[in-house]
């Protein structure tokens, strides 16, 4: 007797459009192996700005609700700062890595996300990918169209379903973590 698994088919349009060019700089952080920009934050607590304006507003002969208004405020100042610091800092790794892998990040117009677009072709972006997947050593492929083929994908689908690897490049080329890339540009 033969039996036959009946799979769902899935249009070439469908499933074009479920892989979009676009990452936004959570994507981009999850990429590179590093905290969302909110988990970062969320470690940012101990910060001593609220009590030191607090106390300096009150010794000034402010009211209490003045002091926490201010105090309040100037935390919130430094918290944007340090989470600003934190996301150019996430985007500088990013734009170096997607460089070595001849794709571009195109800033949106809300400066939170990107679209990612190939330098010269999607193909030959594919190119790069494969040649960090080689070297991490897990498996190999022989070109980009081997791993087309084991998709099966178009050369874009292959490039963003695989857009995780890129974070693997300076382990690589340069004995180093993407997370360890970010943290100096923190200094």
């Amino acid at each position: 007797m033969i039996t036959a698994t009946v799979t769902e088919h899935v249009p070439w349009k469908k499933r074009q459009a479920a892989l979009k060019s676009e990452v936004t700089i959570d994507r981009l952080c999850t990429i590179l192996g590093v905290e969302t920009l909110s988990d970062w934050s969320d470690g940012l607590d101990g910060c001593e700005t609220y009590s030191h304006v607090y106390k300096e507003v009150l010794a000034s002969g402010a009211s209490e609700s003045e002091a926490e208004e201010q105090a309040g405020q100037a935390e919130s100042d430094e918290l944007g700062e340090a989470t600003e610091k934190y996301r150019a800092a996430v985007l500088a790794v990013a734009e170096r890595l997607f460089a070595e892998h001849r794709l571009t990040l195109v800033e949106r117009a809300d400066k939170w996300s990107y679209r990612v677009v190939p330098e010269k072709s999607w193909l030959d972006s594919l190119g790069a990918i494969v040649q960090t997947i080689n070297g991490v050593g897990t498996f190999e492929f022989r070109n980009a169209r081997e791993l087309c083929e084991s998709g099966p994908w178009t050369p874009r689908q292959a490039v963003l379903s695989h857009l995780g690897w890129i974070a693997d490049w300076p382990d690589v080329y340069e004995g180093s973590k993407a997370k360890s890339l970010v943290e100096r540009q923190l200094r």
